[in-house]
């Protein structure tokens, strides 16, 4: 520390001595010229600290102020200092070449952190993907599993094909069932029966067991060589029965006949599938567009005391005994003459008819 008056004199005398000026004035900022001894101080840090080593600081500080000014740090100056000996044009050679590769570096970096990014929201996609899909699964399980409202024992359906969109067809006094039907006719209704109890009218359920009773009164059963008939008759055997394993509810313009696409699965584990050749056969335990059957409601069937249940022996109009589907709506006489189209109206709604060929008396 210097005192003005004290430092002076320290200074003047130290100078007198022989000492370089620069030399007495590094020494003076290290000593306190206001003690007694200051002289000695003085002379003691000049002899620890030669000049040559005072002038290679003040050079090398000056070359780092220099690099400074150009705009780098004071530590990447000093660094490049000690790399090129203190040589000026070398180190600001140095210095632009390690920006450059600490910009690579910095840019090498960011493209790291960035692809880290781009991967951590890729998985958490991914993941969220994946939990919307076994949600989506989960749900259709659970919706397969549950009760198919839609769906009930007693009802009346047609089976269409989901490839070929031809009906399945149980002709009368015929062995083999078809699968080649193109329009909906009383031989194409099947009864949806409880293999258990055929008064059973409850809804039916994916993986329940069901027996196809046919509008003459027979059941759809397999052979044991896979082949399907149309010609069994009660009560029902096991050969008999159909296990729903996959019912699909599809989208109906007509919500009070619903349509679902289902699986029918025989007693020996093989899948009711529509033929090439328009028959039926469940030799397969693979599943495609030709084993799927799109539900068609047509009706619920009359109980047996009605008279036209299965056996219970109504002629239904001249369509054979059986299964008659039919529904009480009459013509009042008093209301008549009624056009053929009221006639037929009447008859379409009282039988469920979809063709009717009327020929002159």
């Amino acid at each position: 520390m210097v005192d003005n008056g004290s430092g002076a004199m320290v200074s003047e005398l130290l100078v007198g001595m022989g000492f370089p000026l620069a030399h007495v004035q590094q020494a003076m900022q290290h000593v306190d010229a206001r003690k007694p001894d200051a002289v000695s101080l003085a002379l003691n840090w000049m002899t620890a600290n030669p000049m040559e080593e005072v002038k290679e600081e003040e050079d090398n500080e000056a070359l780092v102020l220099a690099l400074t000014n150009m705009g780098f740090s004071r530590d990447i100056s000093v660094q490049a200092l000690k790399a090129n000996n203190n040589d000026v044009q070398r180190c600001v050679v140095w210095l632009l070449q390690e920006s450059s590769r600490r910009i690579e570096e910095l840019k090498l970096k960011e493209a790291e952190e960035q692809k880290k990014i781009r991967l951590e929201e890729e998985r958490k996609r991914r993941a969220l993907a994946k939990k919307k899909l076994e949600d989506q699964r989960r749900i259709a399980k659970q919706n397969r599993a549950a009760k198919v409202d839609a769906l009930q024992f007693g009802m009346v359906v047609s089976l269409q094909c989901a490839k070929t969109k031809q009906y399945m067809i149980a002709r009368v006094n015929h062995e083999a069932l078809d699968s080649n039907a193109a329009d909906v006719t009383q031989e194409c209704h099947f009864t949806l029966e409880n293999p258990d109890d055929a008064a059973d009218r409850g809804p039916i359920a994916c993986q329940d067991k069901i027996a196809l009773r046919t509008c003459d009164g027979c059941y759809v059963g397999v052979e044991a060589n896979g082949d399907v008939q149309s010609n069994r008759r009660g009560p029902v055997g096991m050969l008999m029965n159909w296990k729903i394993v996959d019912a699909e509810r599809r989208q109906s313009s007509k919500p009070a006949r619903p349509k679902l696409t289902v699986l029918l699965e025989s007693a020996l584990h093989n899948f009711l599938r529509a033929d090439s050749d328009g028959g039926c056969a469940a030799k397969t335990k693979a599943t495609n567009a030709l084993s799927r059957w799109i539900v068609h409601f047509i009706d619920f069937a009359e109980d047996d005391d009605g008279g036209n249940g299965a056996g219970g022996g109504g002629n239904g109009a001249g369509f054979g005994n059986g299964n008659v589907v039919r529904r009480s709506v009459l013509l009042d006489p008093a209301d008549g003459p009624f056009s053929g189209k009221q006639l037929w109206q009447a008859l379409r709604e009282t039988y469920h008819l979809r063709a009717l060929r009327m020929q002159r008396a």
